[in-house]
């Protein structure tokens, strides 16, 4: 893969990094620099890019500088490496590689005119390119934000991209964040667990959550997932998409949870660059897969795994420790390839969706530190950013790093990866955390999927009631509706009331209810489930 170096000469951008600092680093021809590169560094600046544009306290010039380059760099950039001047400790060189994948990047154009360019373009490289055909490349809508992939055109645009301020900032960090780690990993820690939980935890009521049995998630994420699970059919699906004409446009399909005040109002959206939906049918096939227990024990894997390291950031993770949280190896602590590849094919699932919030937060008045309710707003919520390794294909294992190419990797399944949940969004993580059970991720999705579910939606409830011991009455129409048991209930209701005992069976021996009564063949009757006797202390 062709290489590319930019020069840096602003000393006014240099900070201090020496030898002792414990970085790996490998002295260039001239013996004078150090050169930093690894997949870890290239992780690290996209992290450090993402910190950049989620701190307010972060000069305007500067984050707007980030937003501006972040997705073409994030589509574009394959490695990124910095070069430093051993004398005078500033940055003399940035080095990077190109991904191959994309012709255009950035690009805000029809996917047939997209498609068709890519058809074209790789008929020009070898000089089978027709007359007509170049004519029409000319001619096709790629927008005005439309950057083709060419080594001339993408190394400039990146040359300028690193040149900004903002992101020249980010390699600063990225080089700093290198440093601490290796220092943490060399370093080890002579504090007690009690001594180094006392600060910098995922949540300001993470010591209140027993890491044996429980998990915390933001509670407006929990929220808002909740209330679009418990909302949507296929019928209000694909009215919505209908009503949003998303066929004809080129706006994010999305839906939207109906809200009299709009005081809980919530909209799920989904990524058009990343994931391809072809009509309403579709669409409804997908933002259904979120209340699929796989899903959500995969979501609830992501946070517990947050949860045991206190960062929502993930660094070069192999897959399989997250794996681990929510299924059984084969044998000898290993996944075989079906289980990996979906696995693989959820969590990218998970990294094409977005939510807006609207929720009732708190106003602190800074002279009385009184504060009062407030409606707020959050936009574009991404649940999980990732950058992912894929695996070899087999045949191609025994080549060396330097002969793969991007042919050679399986990308259905992820080997490692790192990313961030929420990001650009951290101060979602500043509210205390609604709190579940470790054993809602022990249920098997396959045999218990309408446990898991209903184990979400009560525990849901349960974090929501300021009592934590008072009990919670659904009407069993409810809970035949979340279970998806209408045709058996209107056939036989015995048998659809005997299938929702049974997942609620599941949830009383996983303690994440203590009992429930109530439960019959008539669906005007309430069924009052009573929260676990292991007290789990969620946001009141």
């Amino acid at each position: 893969m062709t290489e590319f170096t930019l020069l840096h000469d602003n000393p006014a951008l240099s900070y201090t990094l020496s030898e002792k600092d414990g970085i790996t680093f490998e002295l260039g021809p001239d013996e004078r620099s150090i050169r930093i590169e690894n997949l870890q560094f290239t992780h690290l600046f996209f992290l450090s890019m993402s910190q950049l544009m989620a701190n307010p306290k972060v000069p305007e010039n500067l984050r707007k500088d980030v937003e501006v380059a972040f997705e073409f760099l994030t589509n574009t950039l394959d490695q990124v490496k910095v070069e430093l001047e051993k004398d005078d400790t500033t940055i003399k060189s940035t080095g990077f590689t190109l991904k191959k994948e994309h012709l255009f990047v950035l690009v805000d154009a029809p996917p047939e005119d997209l498609k068709r360019a890519n058809e074209i373009q790789a008929k020009q490289r070898t000089g089978t390119a027709t007359g007509d055909e170049l004519n029409e490349l000319t001619n096709l809508k790629l927008g005005e934000r439309a950057i083709p992939n060419t080594e001339e055109h993408l190394v400039a645009y990146v040359e300028k991209c690193l040149k900004l301020p903002g992101v020249f900032t980010a390699l600063r960090m990225a080089v700093i964040s290198l440093r601490d780690l290796k220092e943490s990993e060399q370093q080890p820690s002579q504090e007690t667990p009690e001594e180094t939980t006392g600060q910098l935890r995922l949540f300001p009521n993470s010591n209140e959550i027993d890491p044996s049995k429980q998990y915390g998630v933001p509670k407006y994420i929990a929220d808002g997932l909740n209330r679009v699970i418990k909302s949507m059919s296929n019928n209000a699906i694909l009215t919505q998409y209908e009503q949003g004409n998303f066929a004809k446009t080129r706006n994010n399909p999305s839906y939207k949870v109906p809200s009299a005040n709009k005081r809980a109002e919530t909209e799920i959206v989904f990524d058009r660059e990343r994931v391809t939906i072809a009509g309403a049918k579709q669409f409804a096939e997908r933002l259904l897969k979120i209340k699929d227990a796989k899903v959500l024990q995969t979501f609830f894997a992501l946070m517990k795994y947050a949860n045991i390291k206190d960062t929502s950031r993930f660094i070069d993770v192999p897959i399989s420790e997250v794996m681990e949280i929510v299924l059984k190896s084969t044998g000898d602590c290993k996944f075989n390839s079906a289980q990996r590849r979906e696995f693989s094919e959820i969590v990218e699932y998970l990294s094409t969706i977005s939510m807006n919030l609207n929720y009732i937060g708190e106003e602190v008045n800074k002279k009385t530190g009184k504060s009062k309710p407030v409606l707020q707003e959050e936009k574009g919520v991404k649940l999980f950013r990732m950058i992912a390794t894929y695996s070899v294909k087999k045949p191609f294992q025994s080549l060396s790093k330097e002969e793969l190419k991007e042919e050679h990797f399986d990308k259905t399944v992820i080997t490692k990866f790192s990313g961030e949940i929420l990001p650009n969004h951290g101060h979602l993580f500043t509210t205390r955390a609604s709190i579940y059970f470790d054993s809602l991720l022990k249920l098997d999705a396959n045999k218990d999927a309408k446990a898991v579910l209903l184990g979400f939606l009560i525990q849901t409830r349960f974090n929501q009631l300021s009592d934590k011991e008072k009990c919670i009455e659904l009407d069993r129409a409810y809970l035949v509706q979340q279970c998806e048991y209408e045709r058996t209930d209107n056939t036989k209701p015995s048998k659809a009331t005997k299938q929702i005992a049974n997942a609620l069976d599941k949830l009383l021996k996983g303690g994440i209810i203590s009992k429930y009564v109530g439960l019959t063949n008539n669906n005007a009757d309430k069924v009052r489930i009573y929260p676990p006797l292991a007290k789990a202390i969620a946001s009141a």
